[in-house]
């Protein structure tokens, strides 16, 4: 692939991770209010369910998927095959796990009172599957999937100002967040005809992809557990009051990381190539971009959350949500961690074929957040869960971390990391004082204003201590405007 498609990749999603950030920063304001803490309580904890249950549908098959097709872009006939064959197991396990939710909201009292929702949120499980998306990641044909995205997202934007008007619409709020998330693939199922109808009448080897799907299932499946067990456990162990101000935090954290883990995204087809051909260094100058990435934009965004935590739930959310302001002060700094999460568990193991050591260390995280769960949640509430939230992202990384050895801490360019540190204090501590010259100012001018200041001082900070990415990036955009060097 030429340095023009990866730079376009990277512009193109970085217009989506924007939009990421855009659009919930314009809409959630305006949901909050309306749903109130109790109605979007009761959103997020069917959304929950699902994202269980979708991870079953889905046996894996948004990793495995980009894994094993990017090694066969230059085979159309054997990428043809394979997506048939993946396409007939993903449609065969999700029937199953259809009825499998079916059983269990008959069942389970809990779900039976929310069956409406669960309904219209699991109408995300077909929608997966015939979106093959995975497909795409692996063509990194990033502009198709912005564009497609993007489209998809207006509409859910203006659908829900225009017919989610009372806190009685939180069913139709369910509704357009699946269209607006899910309804995209649609259009996927269609565009990739041309891959299904190849050489149709060849025989389908099926058995060949299942324990390698089973092996990346596991890893899903404890990713989900531990992306959810907070929310599930907080909707038998606390009110909706409290899974509403959970929620409101992990809304904007949840935007922090779209950011974070941007590059990452585009990276992962590339070093599955680069690893694939043994071009070793090749792979490790971007992870270690991407190792600098994650440091710089993760502590961005902490030092002015933590500082500006108060006036960002005031105006996204409103002062009904006040209470989420702790837990967002707590939970932002898995940011961190979860950006390097990814790095070491899927750009790195998985790409590598350790996928066993991603799973063992998505089950020490699991193990650890439910039993700190359990014992926080009860006195903390929302709290509670932020903070076994961010230990236990940070035992994760911990643990992949020290698997890799040296070659693990190679990554952390230390002059580099340090660098970004002392800025981070500095411009942190800035804001600090900064917050004194602005009191009276309206709460939008406020933080829009603080934002620019902390931003140009952030960037500059970098600039005159020459971090190297950011002078990558400079050197880069001079030269016809090469995000990303091969």
């Amino acid at each position: 692939m030429t340095k023009k498609s990866i730079t376009r990749n990277f512009i193109f999603n970085t217009i989506l991770t924007m939009s990421s950030f855009i659009f919930p920063l314009i809409s959630f304001p305006y949901v909050s209010r309306v749903l109130m803490a109790d109605g979007l309580g009761r959103v997020t904890f069917a959304s929950s369910i699902i994202d269980y249950a979708l991870t079953f549908a889905m046996l894996g098959m948004p990793l495995y998927g980009v894994k094993v097709c990017a090694g066969y872009i230059k085979n159309k006939e054997k990428l043809s095959q394979t997506v048939r064959e993946l396409l007939v197991i993903n449609l065969l396990v999700g029937f199953l796990v259809m009825l499998l939710l079916a059983t269990m909201v008959i069942i389970i009292p809990r779900f039976r009172q929310e069956w409406q929702l669960i309904i219209i949120t699991s109408s995300t499980i077909p929608l997966n599957i015939i979106g093959i998306e995975w497909l795409y990641k692996a063509l990194e044909d990033y502009s198709y999937i912005s564009i497609r995205t993007l489209t998809f997202k207006i509409l859910g934007f203006l659908l829900m100002f225009l017919v989610v008007r009372t806190k009685d619409d939180y069913m139709v709020y369910a509704a357009i967040t699946v269209l607006a998330s899910h309804g995209s693939f649609i259009l996927n199922f269609f565009r990739s005809r041309t891959f299904l109808l190849e050489n149709i009448s060849q025989r389908l080897n099926l058995k060949q992809h299942i324990k390698p799907l089973l092996i990346l299932f596991f890893l899903s499946v404890s990713w989900t557990i531990y992306k959810n067990t907070d929310v599930v456990m907080m909707g038998f162990l606390t009110s909706d009051t409290e899974i509403g101000y959970y929620s409101t935090a992990l809304k904007i954290r949840s935007i922090v990381l779209s950011v974070v883990t941007s590059l990452g995204t585009v990276v992962l087809p590339r070093l599955v190539k680069y690893y694939k051909e043994g071009k070793y260094n090749e792979a490790k100058k971007i992870l270690n971009k991407s190792s600098s990435f994650i440091m710089l934009s993760s502590l961005y965004f902490i030092g002015y959350i933590v500082i500006n935590a108060r006036e960002i739930i005031l105006f996204i959310a409103g002062r009904n949500y006040l209470g989420a302001i702790p837990t967002l002060q707590v939970s932002i700094f898995s940011a961190i961690f979860v950006g390097y999460s990814i790095m070491y568990g899927t750009n790195i193991l998985v790409s590598i074929g350790k996928e066993n050591v991603t799973i063992q260390a998505s089950i020490i995280g699991v193990v650890l957040n439910i039993c700190l769960n359990f014992i926080m949640i009860p006195k903390f509430a929302a709290l509670g869960a932020g903070i076994a939230t961010s230990i236990g992202e940070a035992v994760m990384v911990l643990y992949e971390i020290i698997y890799l050895g040296k070659d693990g801490w190679s990554y952390f360019e230390r002059l580099n990391i340090l660098k970004i540190i002392v800025v981070f204090i500095f411009s942190t501590f800035m804001l600090y004082i900064m917050k004194d010259f602005f009191v009276g100012y309206p709460l939008f001018i406020y933080i829009v204003i603080s934002g620019v200041i902390y931003s140009i001082i952030y960037i500059f900070g970098l600039m005159i201590l020459r971090e190297n990415l950011l002078s990558s990036w400079k050197i880069s955009i001079l030269n016809r405007f090469n995000i990303i060097k091969e």
